[in-house]
């Protein structure tokens, strides 16, 4: 057979071929799964210590282990707040309404130099808010601890 005849096969049933693309194309509309909406709550700590007196005889090395201290800290409580105790401790703070287990699964922390940046992710923009000032209160109260 020729292009030809295939061309004018084609044509004549192209009403079938719009019509198995409308179907298509409607039936993944309305079939896609909905993502729920989500809220998020991000806080930003400065991890740092107070530097060293200098008082003395003796080299302080320019408060360089200071801020080497410093970058430890903030390593060191990026993995705190991953913890289920951090996620305990928070929960209390919150009155035991919000499980520990919620809290840990929603909280991501994240490391540059010595700033650690909480993301706090919800369904609700009133949990994503609460978990994010009780998390700071803890960490501002025993992050010492």
């Amino acid at each position: 057979m020729e292009l030809k005849t295939y061309w004018h096969i084609l044509w004549r049933r192209a009403w079938v071929i719009l019509l198995v693309v409308l179907v298509a194309g409607v039936g993944s509309l309305l079939l896609r799964p909905q993502t729920p909406p989500s809220y998020q709550a991000n806080l930003r700590l400065a991890v740092g210590l107070l530097p060293e007196s200098g008082e003395g005889k003796f080299y302080t090395y320019d408060n360089y282990y200071t801020w080497l201290t410093a970058e430890y800290l903030a390593d060191d409580l990026s993995e705190v707040v991953r913890s289920a105790v951090f996620a305990a401790e928070v929960s209390k703070r919150l009155g035991n309404t919000v499980p520990a287990g919620v809290i840990q699964g929603a909280t991501s922390p994240k490391k540059t130099h010595r700033i650690l940046t909480l993301s706090i992710t919800t369904g609700s923009a009133e949990q994503s808010m609460a978990i994010a000032d009780a998390a700071a209160r803890e960490l501002q109260e025993q992050g010492s601890k």
